[in-house]
């Protein structure tokens, strides 16, 4: 790991420590001791290994710069959103398939927006006790053990809000659609407790919405009460445009436009209505993120054969 990539992590520390409160809180998100992360600070980095590096780089979302994301249609529609959940302190759904861009476009708006008191958190297969575990961490508190009651857990999360509710907070769930129904229902008591005073946005493939829909339609447990959370509305992205595959590419070092067409139509494009248009768009953002990078391999081969 080099020293600028070890700079970029300390300036996540520092910010971290601003918007969680304090070192140990930091601390305990990072699942590191107080002790490194002052280690870290004071630029006294020989004793430490990449690996406790890339653990506290891993757990701030530091990612190496690789692949570039380019303003999209879709990223643009992914920011509005946002913004509007913050500012309205309202609770809002994204639901839409696999590869529409939607974490890429969540991940880069929490890394503008750390300062601001958004956070971010990307979900898996949890129960209620795992979800609010895992969350807990990513904001900083104190690890429970299994004798904890899930209500105090719970009302740690709310209380960690509501001493924020200055700042207007965002809490962004990715991959939403993996948490396990009763998980998924704790929303309504984190609404109740801290409605106008913070926004949550959701966000999952397709399933999301129909999970939900499913469950309030067939009365179960606590449906209805979530999806009226939500204001019974799910956001659709609007996929990828032709000039937006050529910003992609474009952004990556791939600029012959014969070959960006072609990728356009290698990946199949469907006719949406995006506004008061019907348009061409790809719905898959990874295969043209998988087609850009041959394309780029290909060049490079052809001037590594040339030189």
């Amino acid at each position: 790991m080099t020293d600028e990539q070890k700079n970029a992590i300390v300036a996540l520390i520092e910010t971290e420590i601003n918007r969680l409160g304090s070192q140990e809180k930091t601390a305990k998100k990072c699942a590191v001791s107080a002790a490194t992360l002052t280690q870290m600070r004071a630029g006294n980095w020989t004793n430490i290994a990449d690996a406790m590096w890339n653990k506290v780089g891993s757990a701030l979302g530091y990612r190496p710069q690789g692949w570039t994301m380019a303003e999209t249609t879709n990223v643009r529609m992914m920011y509005r959103v946002l913004d509007n959940a913050k500012s309205g302190s309202l609770f809002m759904a994204v639901s839409d398939k696999a590869g529409s861009g939607k974490t890429a476009g969540l991940r880069a708006y929490e890394a503008e927006n750390r300062r601001n008191s958004v956070f971010y958190l990307s979900c898996r297969e949890w129960a209620k006790r795992e979800f609010l575990q895992n969350l807990a961490q990513s904001l900083g508190l104190e690890a429970w053990g299994k004798a904890q009651s899930i209500d105090k857990m719970l009302m740690d999360v709310v209380d960690f809000f509501k001493q924020r509710r200055a700042m207007r907070p965002l809490l962004i769930l990715d991959e939403a659609d993996k948490l396990r129904g009763p998980a998924l229902r704790s929303l309504i008591t984190l609404y109740n407790e801290c409605e106008d005073e913070m926004g949550v946005l959701i966000a999952g493939t397709d399933h999301l919405e129909k999970q939900m829909r499913s469950d309030a339609r067939y009365n179960r447990k606590g449906a209805e009460e979530l999806l009226s959370r939500f204001g019974s509305r799910f956001i659709n992205l609007a996929g990828a445009t032709d000039m937006d595959v050529q910003n992609i590419a474009n952004a990556n070092g791939l600029n012959d436009i014969a070959t960006i067409k072609a990728i356009f139509k290698e990946c199949e494009p469907v006719r949406r209505m995006v506004g008061n248009r019907s348009v061409e768009v790809v719905e898959d953002l990874r295969r043209v993120k998988r087609a850009v990078q041959r394309e780029l391999l290909k060049q490079a081969g052809a001037i590594a054969e040339a030189a």
